[in-house]
C-alpha cells in the first residue's frame, strides 16, 4: 500500500463522511412528513443534513488524527535521536576489501564495487536504480532485477544492506544522519542528497540492525 500520510487520511475521512452525510440526506426526507416537504425545498433538507453530518463528524476526527500524527512524529523523532546521538559515521563499520558483484536478470547487466561504495537501491518497476559512490561521484545504474533479488545477492555482506522499505534498500555504511517523522524515518546518505525513507514497520528490525551493529563495535547500545 501506500505510505501512510495526514492529507490521505483526511481524503480517507471526508470522503467517508460525505457519504453518510449522503445517506442521511436522502434518510431524513424518507421519513419526514408529505405536509414538510411540501412546504420545505428538497435540496435544502438535504444540503442541511450533509452540512450537519460533516459539521459533527470532521472537527472530532481531524482533531484526534492530528494529535496522533503529533505524537507519530515525536516518538520516532526521538527514536531516531538515540541512533543520531551515538554519532553514526562510516568508523564504525569494519573494512571491506572483496568486491560486490550485482548482476541483473539480464546476464549480460553486471556491476561490481566495493561494498562500502554502494549508497542505495531504488525499485523502479521491473528494474532496480542503484547509487553507488565512484571518485567522489554518485553513479546511478539501471538493472533488469526486483528488490528480493537484490537482497538475494547482497544479504551476506555482514549484514550491512537493509530493505528500509518496499521500494529501497540502503547500506547502512552510507548513512549520515536519522530523522524521525510521522512515516518512520528520513535517511540521509554521504556523497548524495538523496534520502530514504524506513517505514514504520521495519523500524523495529531496523532499530535491532543497528544495535548489533553497535555491539560489536562499542560496548554500548541503542536503547529504545
Amino acid at each position: 500500500g501506500q505510505r501512510w500520510t495526514v492529507g490521505r487520511h483526511l481524503i480517507a475521512i471526508f470522503t467517508s463522511i460525505s457519504i453518510i452525510g449522503l445517506v442521511n440526506g436522502f434518510y431524513v426526507q424518507y421519513i419526514l412528513s408529505d405536509a414538510y416537504l411540501a412546504h420545505n425545498d428538497h435540496f435544502e433538507i438535504y444540503l442541511s443534513q450533509f452540512a450537519y453530518t460533516h459539521a459533527i463528524g470532521l472537527f472530532p476526527v481531524v482533531l484526534v488524527l492530528l494529535i496522533f500524527e503529533v505524537r507519530e512524529r515525536n516518538y520516532y523523532v526521538e527514536q531516531s535521536g538515540h541512533i543520531q546521538n551515538k554519532s553514526l559515521n562510516e568508523q564504525v563499520f569494519a573494512q571491506q576489501v572483496e568486491l560486490l558483484r550485482i548482476v541483473g536478470d539480464n546476464a549480460s547487466e553486471e556491476l561490481s564495487m566495493i561494498p562500502s561504495d554502494f549508497l542505495f537501491a531504488r525499485a523502479s518497476g521491473n528494474y532496480v536504480e542503484l547509487y553507488y559512490a565512484e571518485n567522489d561521484t554518485v553513479v546511478k545504474a539501471v538493472l533488469r532485477l526486483t528488490l528480493s533479488g537484490l537482497m538475494d545477492q547482497v544479504s551476506g555482506e555482514d549484514g550491512y544492506f537493509f530493505q528500509t522499505h518496499r521500494s529501497y534498500v540502503v547500506n547502512l555504511q552510507a548513512i549520515s544522519n536519522v530523522e524521525g517523522n510521522a512515516q518512520g524515518y528520513t535517511l540521509a546518505l554521504h556523497h548524495t542528497e538523496e534520502s530514504v525513507p524506513v517505514s514504520r514497520g521495519k523500524i523495529s528490525v531496523f532499530n535491532d540492525v543497528m544495535n548489533g551493529i553497535w555491539a560489536c563495535h562499542s560496548s554500548q547500545s541503542f536503547v529504545f
